[in-house]
């Protein structure tokens, strides 16, 4: 089974895990570096909490929680399966029915699923709307839902995918201050079930609705605003219109560069989708350059085995 490990990324992204100022400036600070792209940062302020003796199990475990994350948004796939499941039995001492372990096991089951465990992934995510809806959690509901799609997309499920989108939609309007962004995370999803399903102006819309909610919300300045970008520049390349599909991927790529820098999982798979388009708007030499300067990135970043279980929405639209 191939992928969705990017957009899921954004999906989680869009709304802190544990919500803000829930237990320690560590915990918050990291909990922001990660949404901010700032992987590395964010891992070396974890790692004190998850070591450090004396520590509540709550907070070692939301520690675990958000390391494993950052781990998995840098295509350490290994690592981060580790600490989210050293999260689940640091958080399980207490109370399996709390909205700390429906985050970890909705985490770990995004990533079974990104892995192509679909079955164990899907049960993780169901135990965990579970537990969200005893909680009247929306946000955490809507978030479920979003990776519960992928699961379908991958599967090439694509009623049930709807289905799931439709209940994260749903969720997402009860969402409270959280709604307007995971508005957001479901038009990207929604732009990505439509891409795939052969509905190209209707995932450009899509991916257009998506990007007005970032930029409102966080500026021209943010992770999630240039991979809307990008978005909206694949899908208007999928529509025939490469010229303004070249405009948006390379302001996208900018604005990813200027954020979370050029070696960034993200960045460099938003470049081998450029240089897709380079090469449908005819520009040859300089397709080959940018997708070999990437391959090379990604090689040097990170594992092979990660690569070959990390494919994004890009391939996903081009099978």
């Amino acid at each position: 089974m191939r992928s969705h490990f990017l957009l899921a990324i954004a999906v989680t992204s869009c709304v802190s895990v544990f919500g803000q100022n829930t237990i320690g400036d560590p915990i918050d600070s990291a909990n922001a570096l990660i949404q901010q792209g700032h992987y590395a940062e964010a891992i070396a302020t974890l790692t004190p909490i998850e070591e450090f003796n004396s520590v509540a199990d709550r907070e070692r475990g939301r520690a675990e929680t958000l390391s494993g994350l950052a781990n998995s948004d840098i295509g350490q796939l290994r690592k981060a399966e580790q600490l989210y499941e050293k999260a689940l039995v640091t958080l399980g001492r207490d109370n399996r029915k709390n909205s700390d372990y429906a985050s970890a096991l909705s985490l770990l089951g995004r990533l079974r699923i990104n892995a192509g465990d679909s079955e164990s992934g899907e049960r993780m995510l169901r135990k965990a709307a579970q537990i969200d809806n005893q909680l009247q959690d929306h946000a955490a509901l809507a978030t479920v839902y979003l990776h519960l799609v992928a699961g379908a997309i991958g599967q090439k499920h694509w009623k049930a995918a709807r289905k799931y989108l439709g209940s994260a939609k749903t969720q997402a309007l009860l969402a409270g201050p959280n709604a307007e962004p995971l508005s957001a995370a479901v038009d990207e999803t929604a732009g990505w079930l439509d891409s795939v399903t052969g509905h190209n102006a209707e995932a450009e819309s899509a991916f257009k609705d998506a990007l007005d909610v970032y930029r409102i919300l966080y500026g021209t300045q943010h992770q999630l605003t240039g991979w809307a970008y990008l978005l909206v520049g694949r899908s208007s390349a999928a529509n025939g219109d490469v010229t303004t599909a070249l405009a948006n991927m390379h302001t996208g790529l900018a604005i990813m560069k200027s954020t979370i820098g050029a070696r960034n999982l993200l960045y460099l798979e938003g470049e081998l989708a450029y240089a897709k388009v380079l090469e449908q708007a005819g520009m040859h030499p300089e397709a080959e350059q940018v997708h070999t300067e990437a391959s090379q990135s990604l090689a040097s970043l990170y594992h092979p085995e990660c690569l070959n279980c990390t494919v994004s929405v890009w391939g996903l639209q081009n099978p």
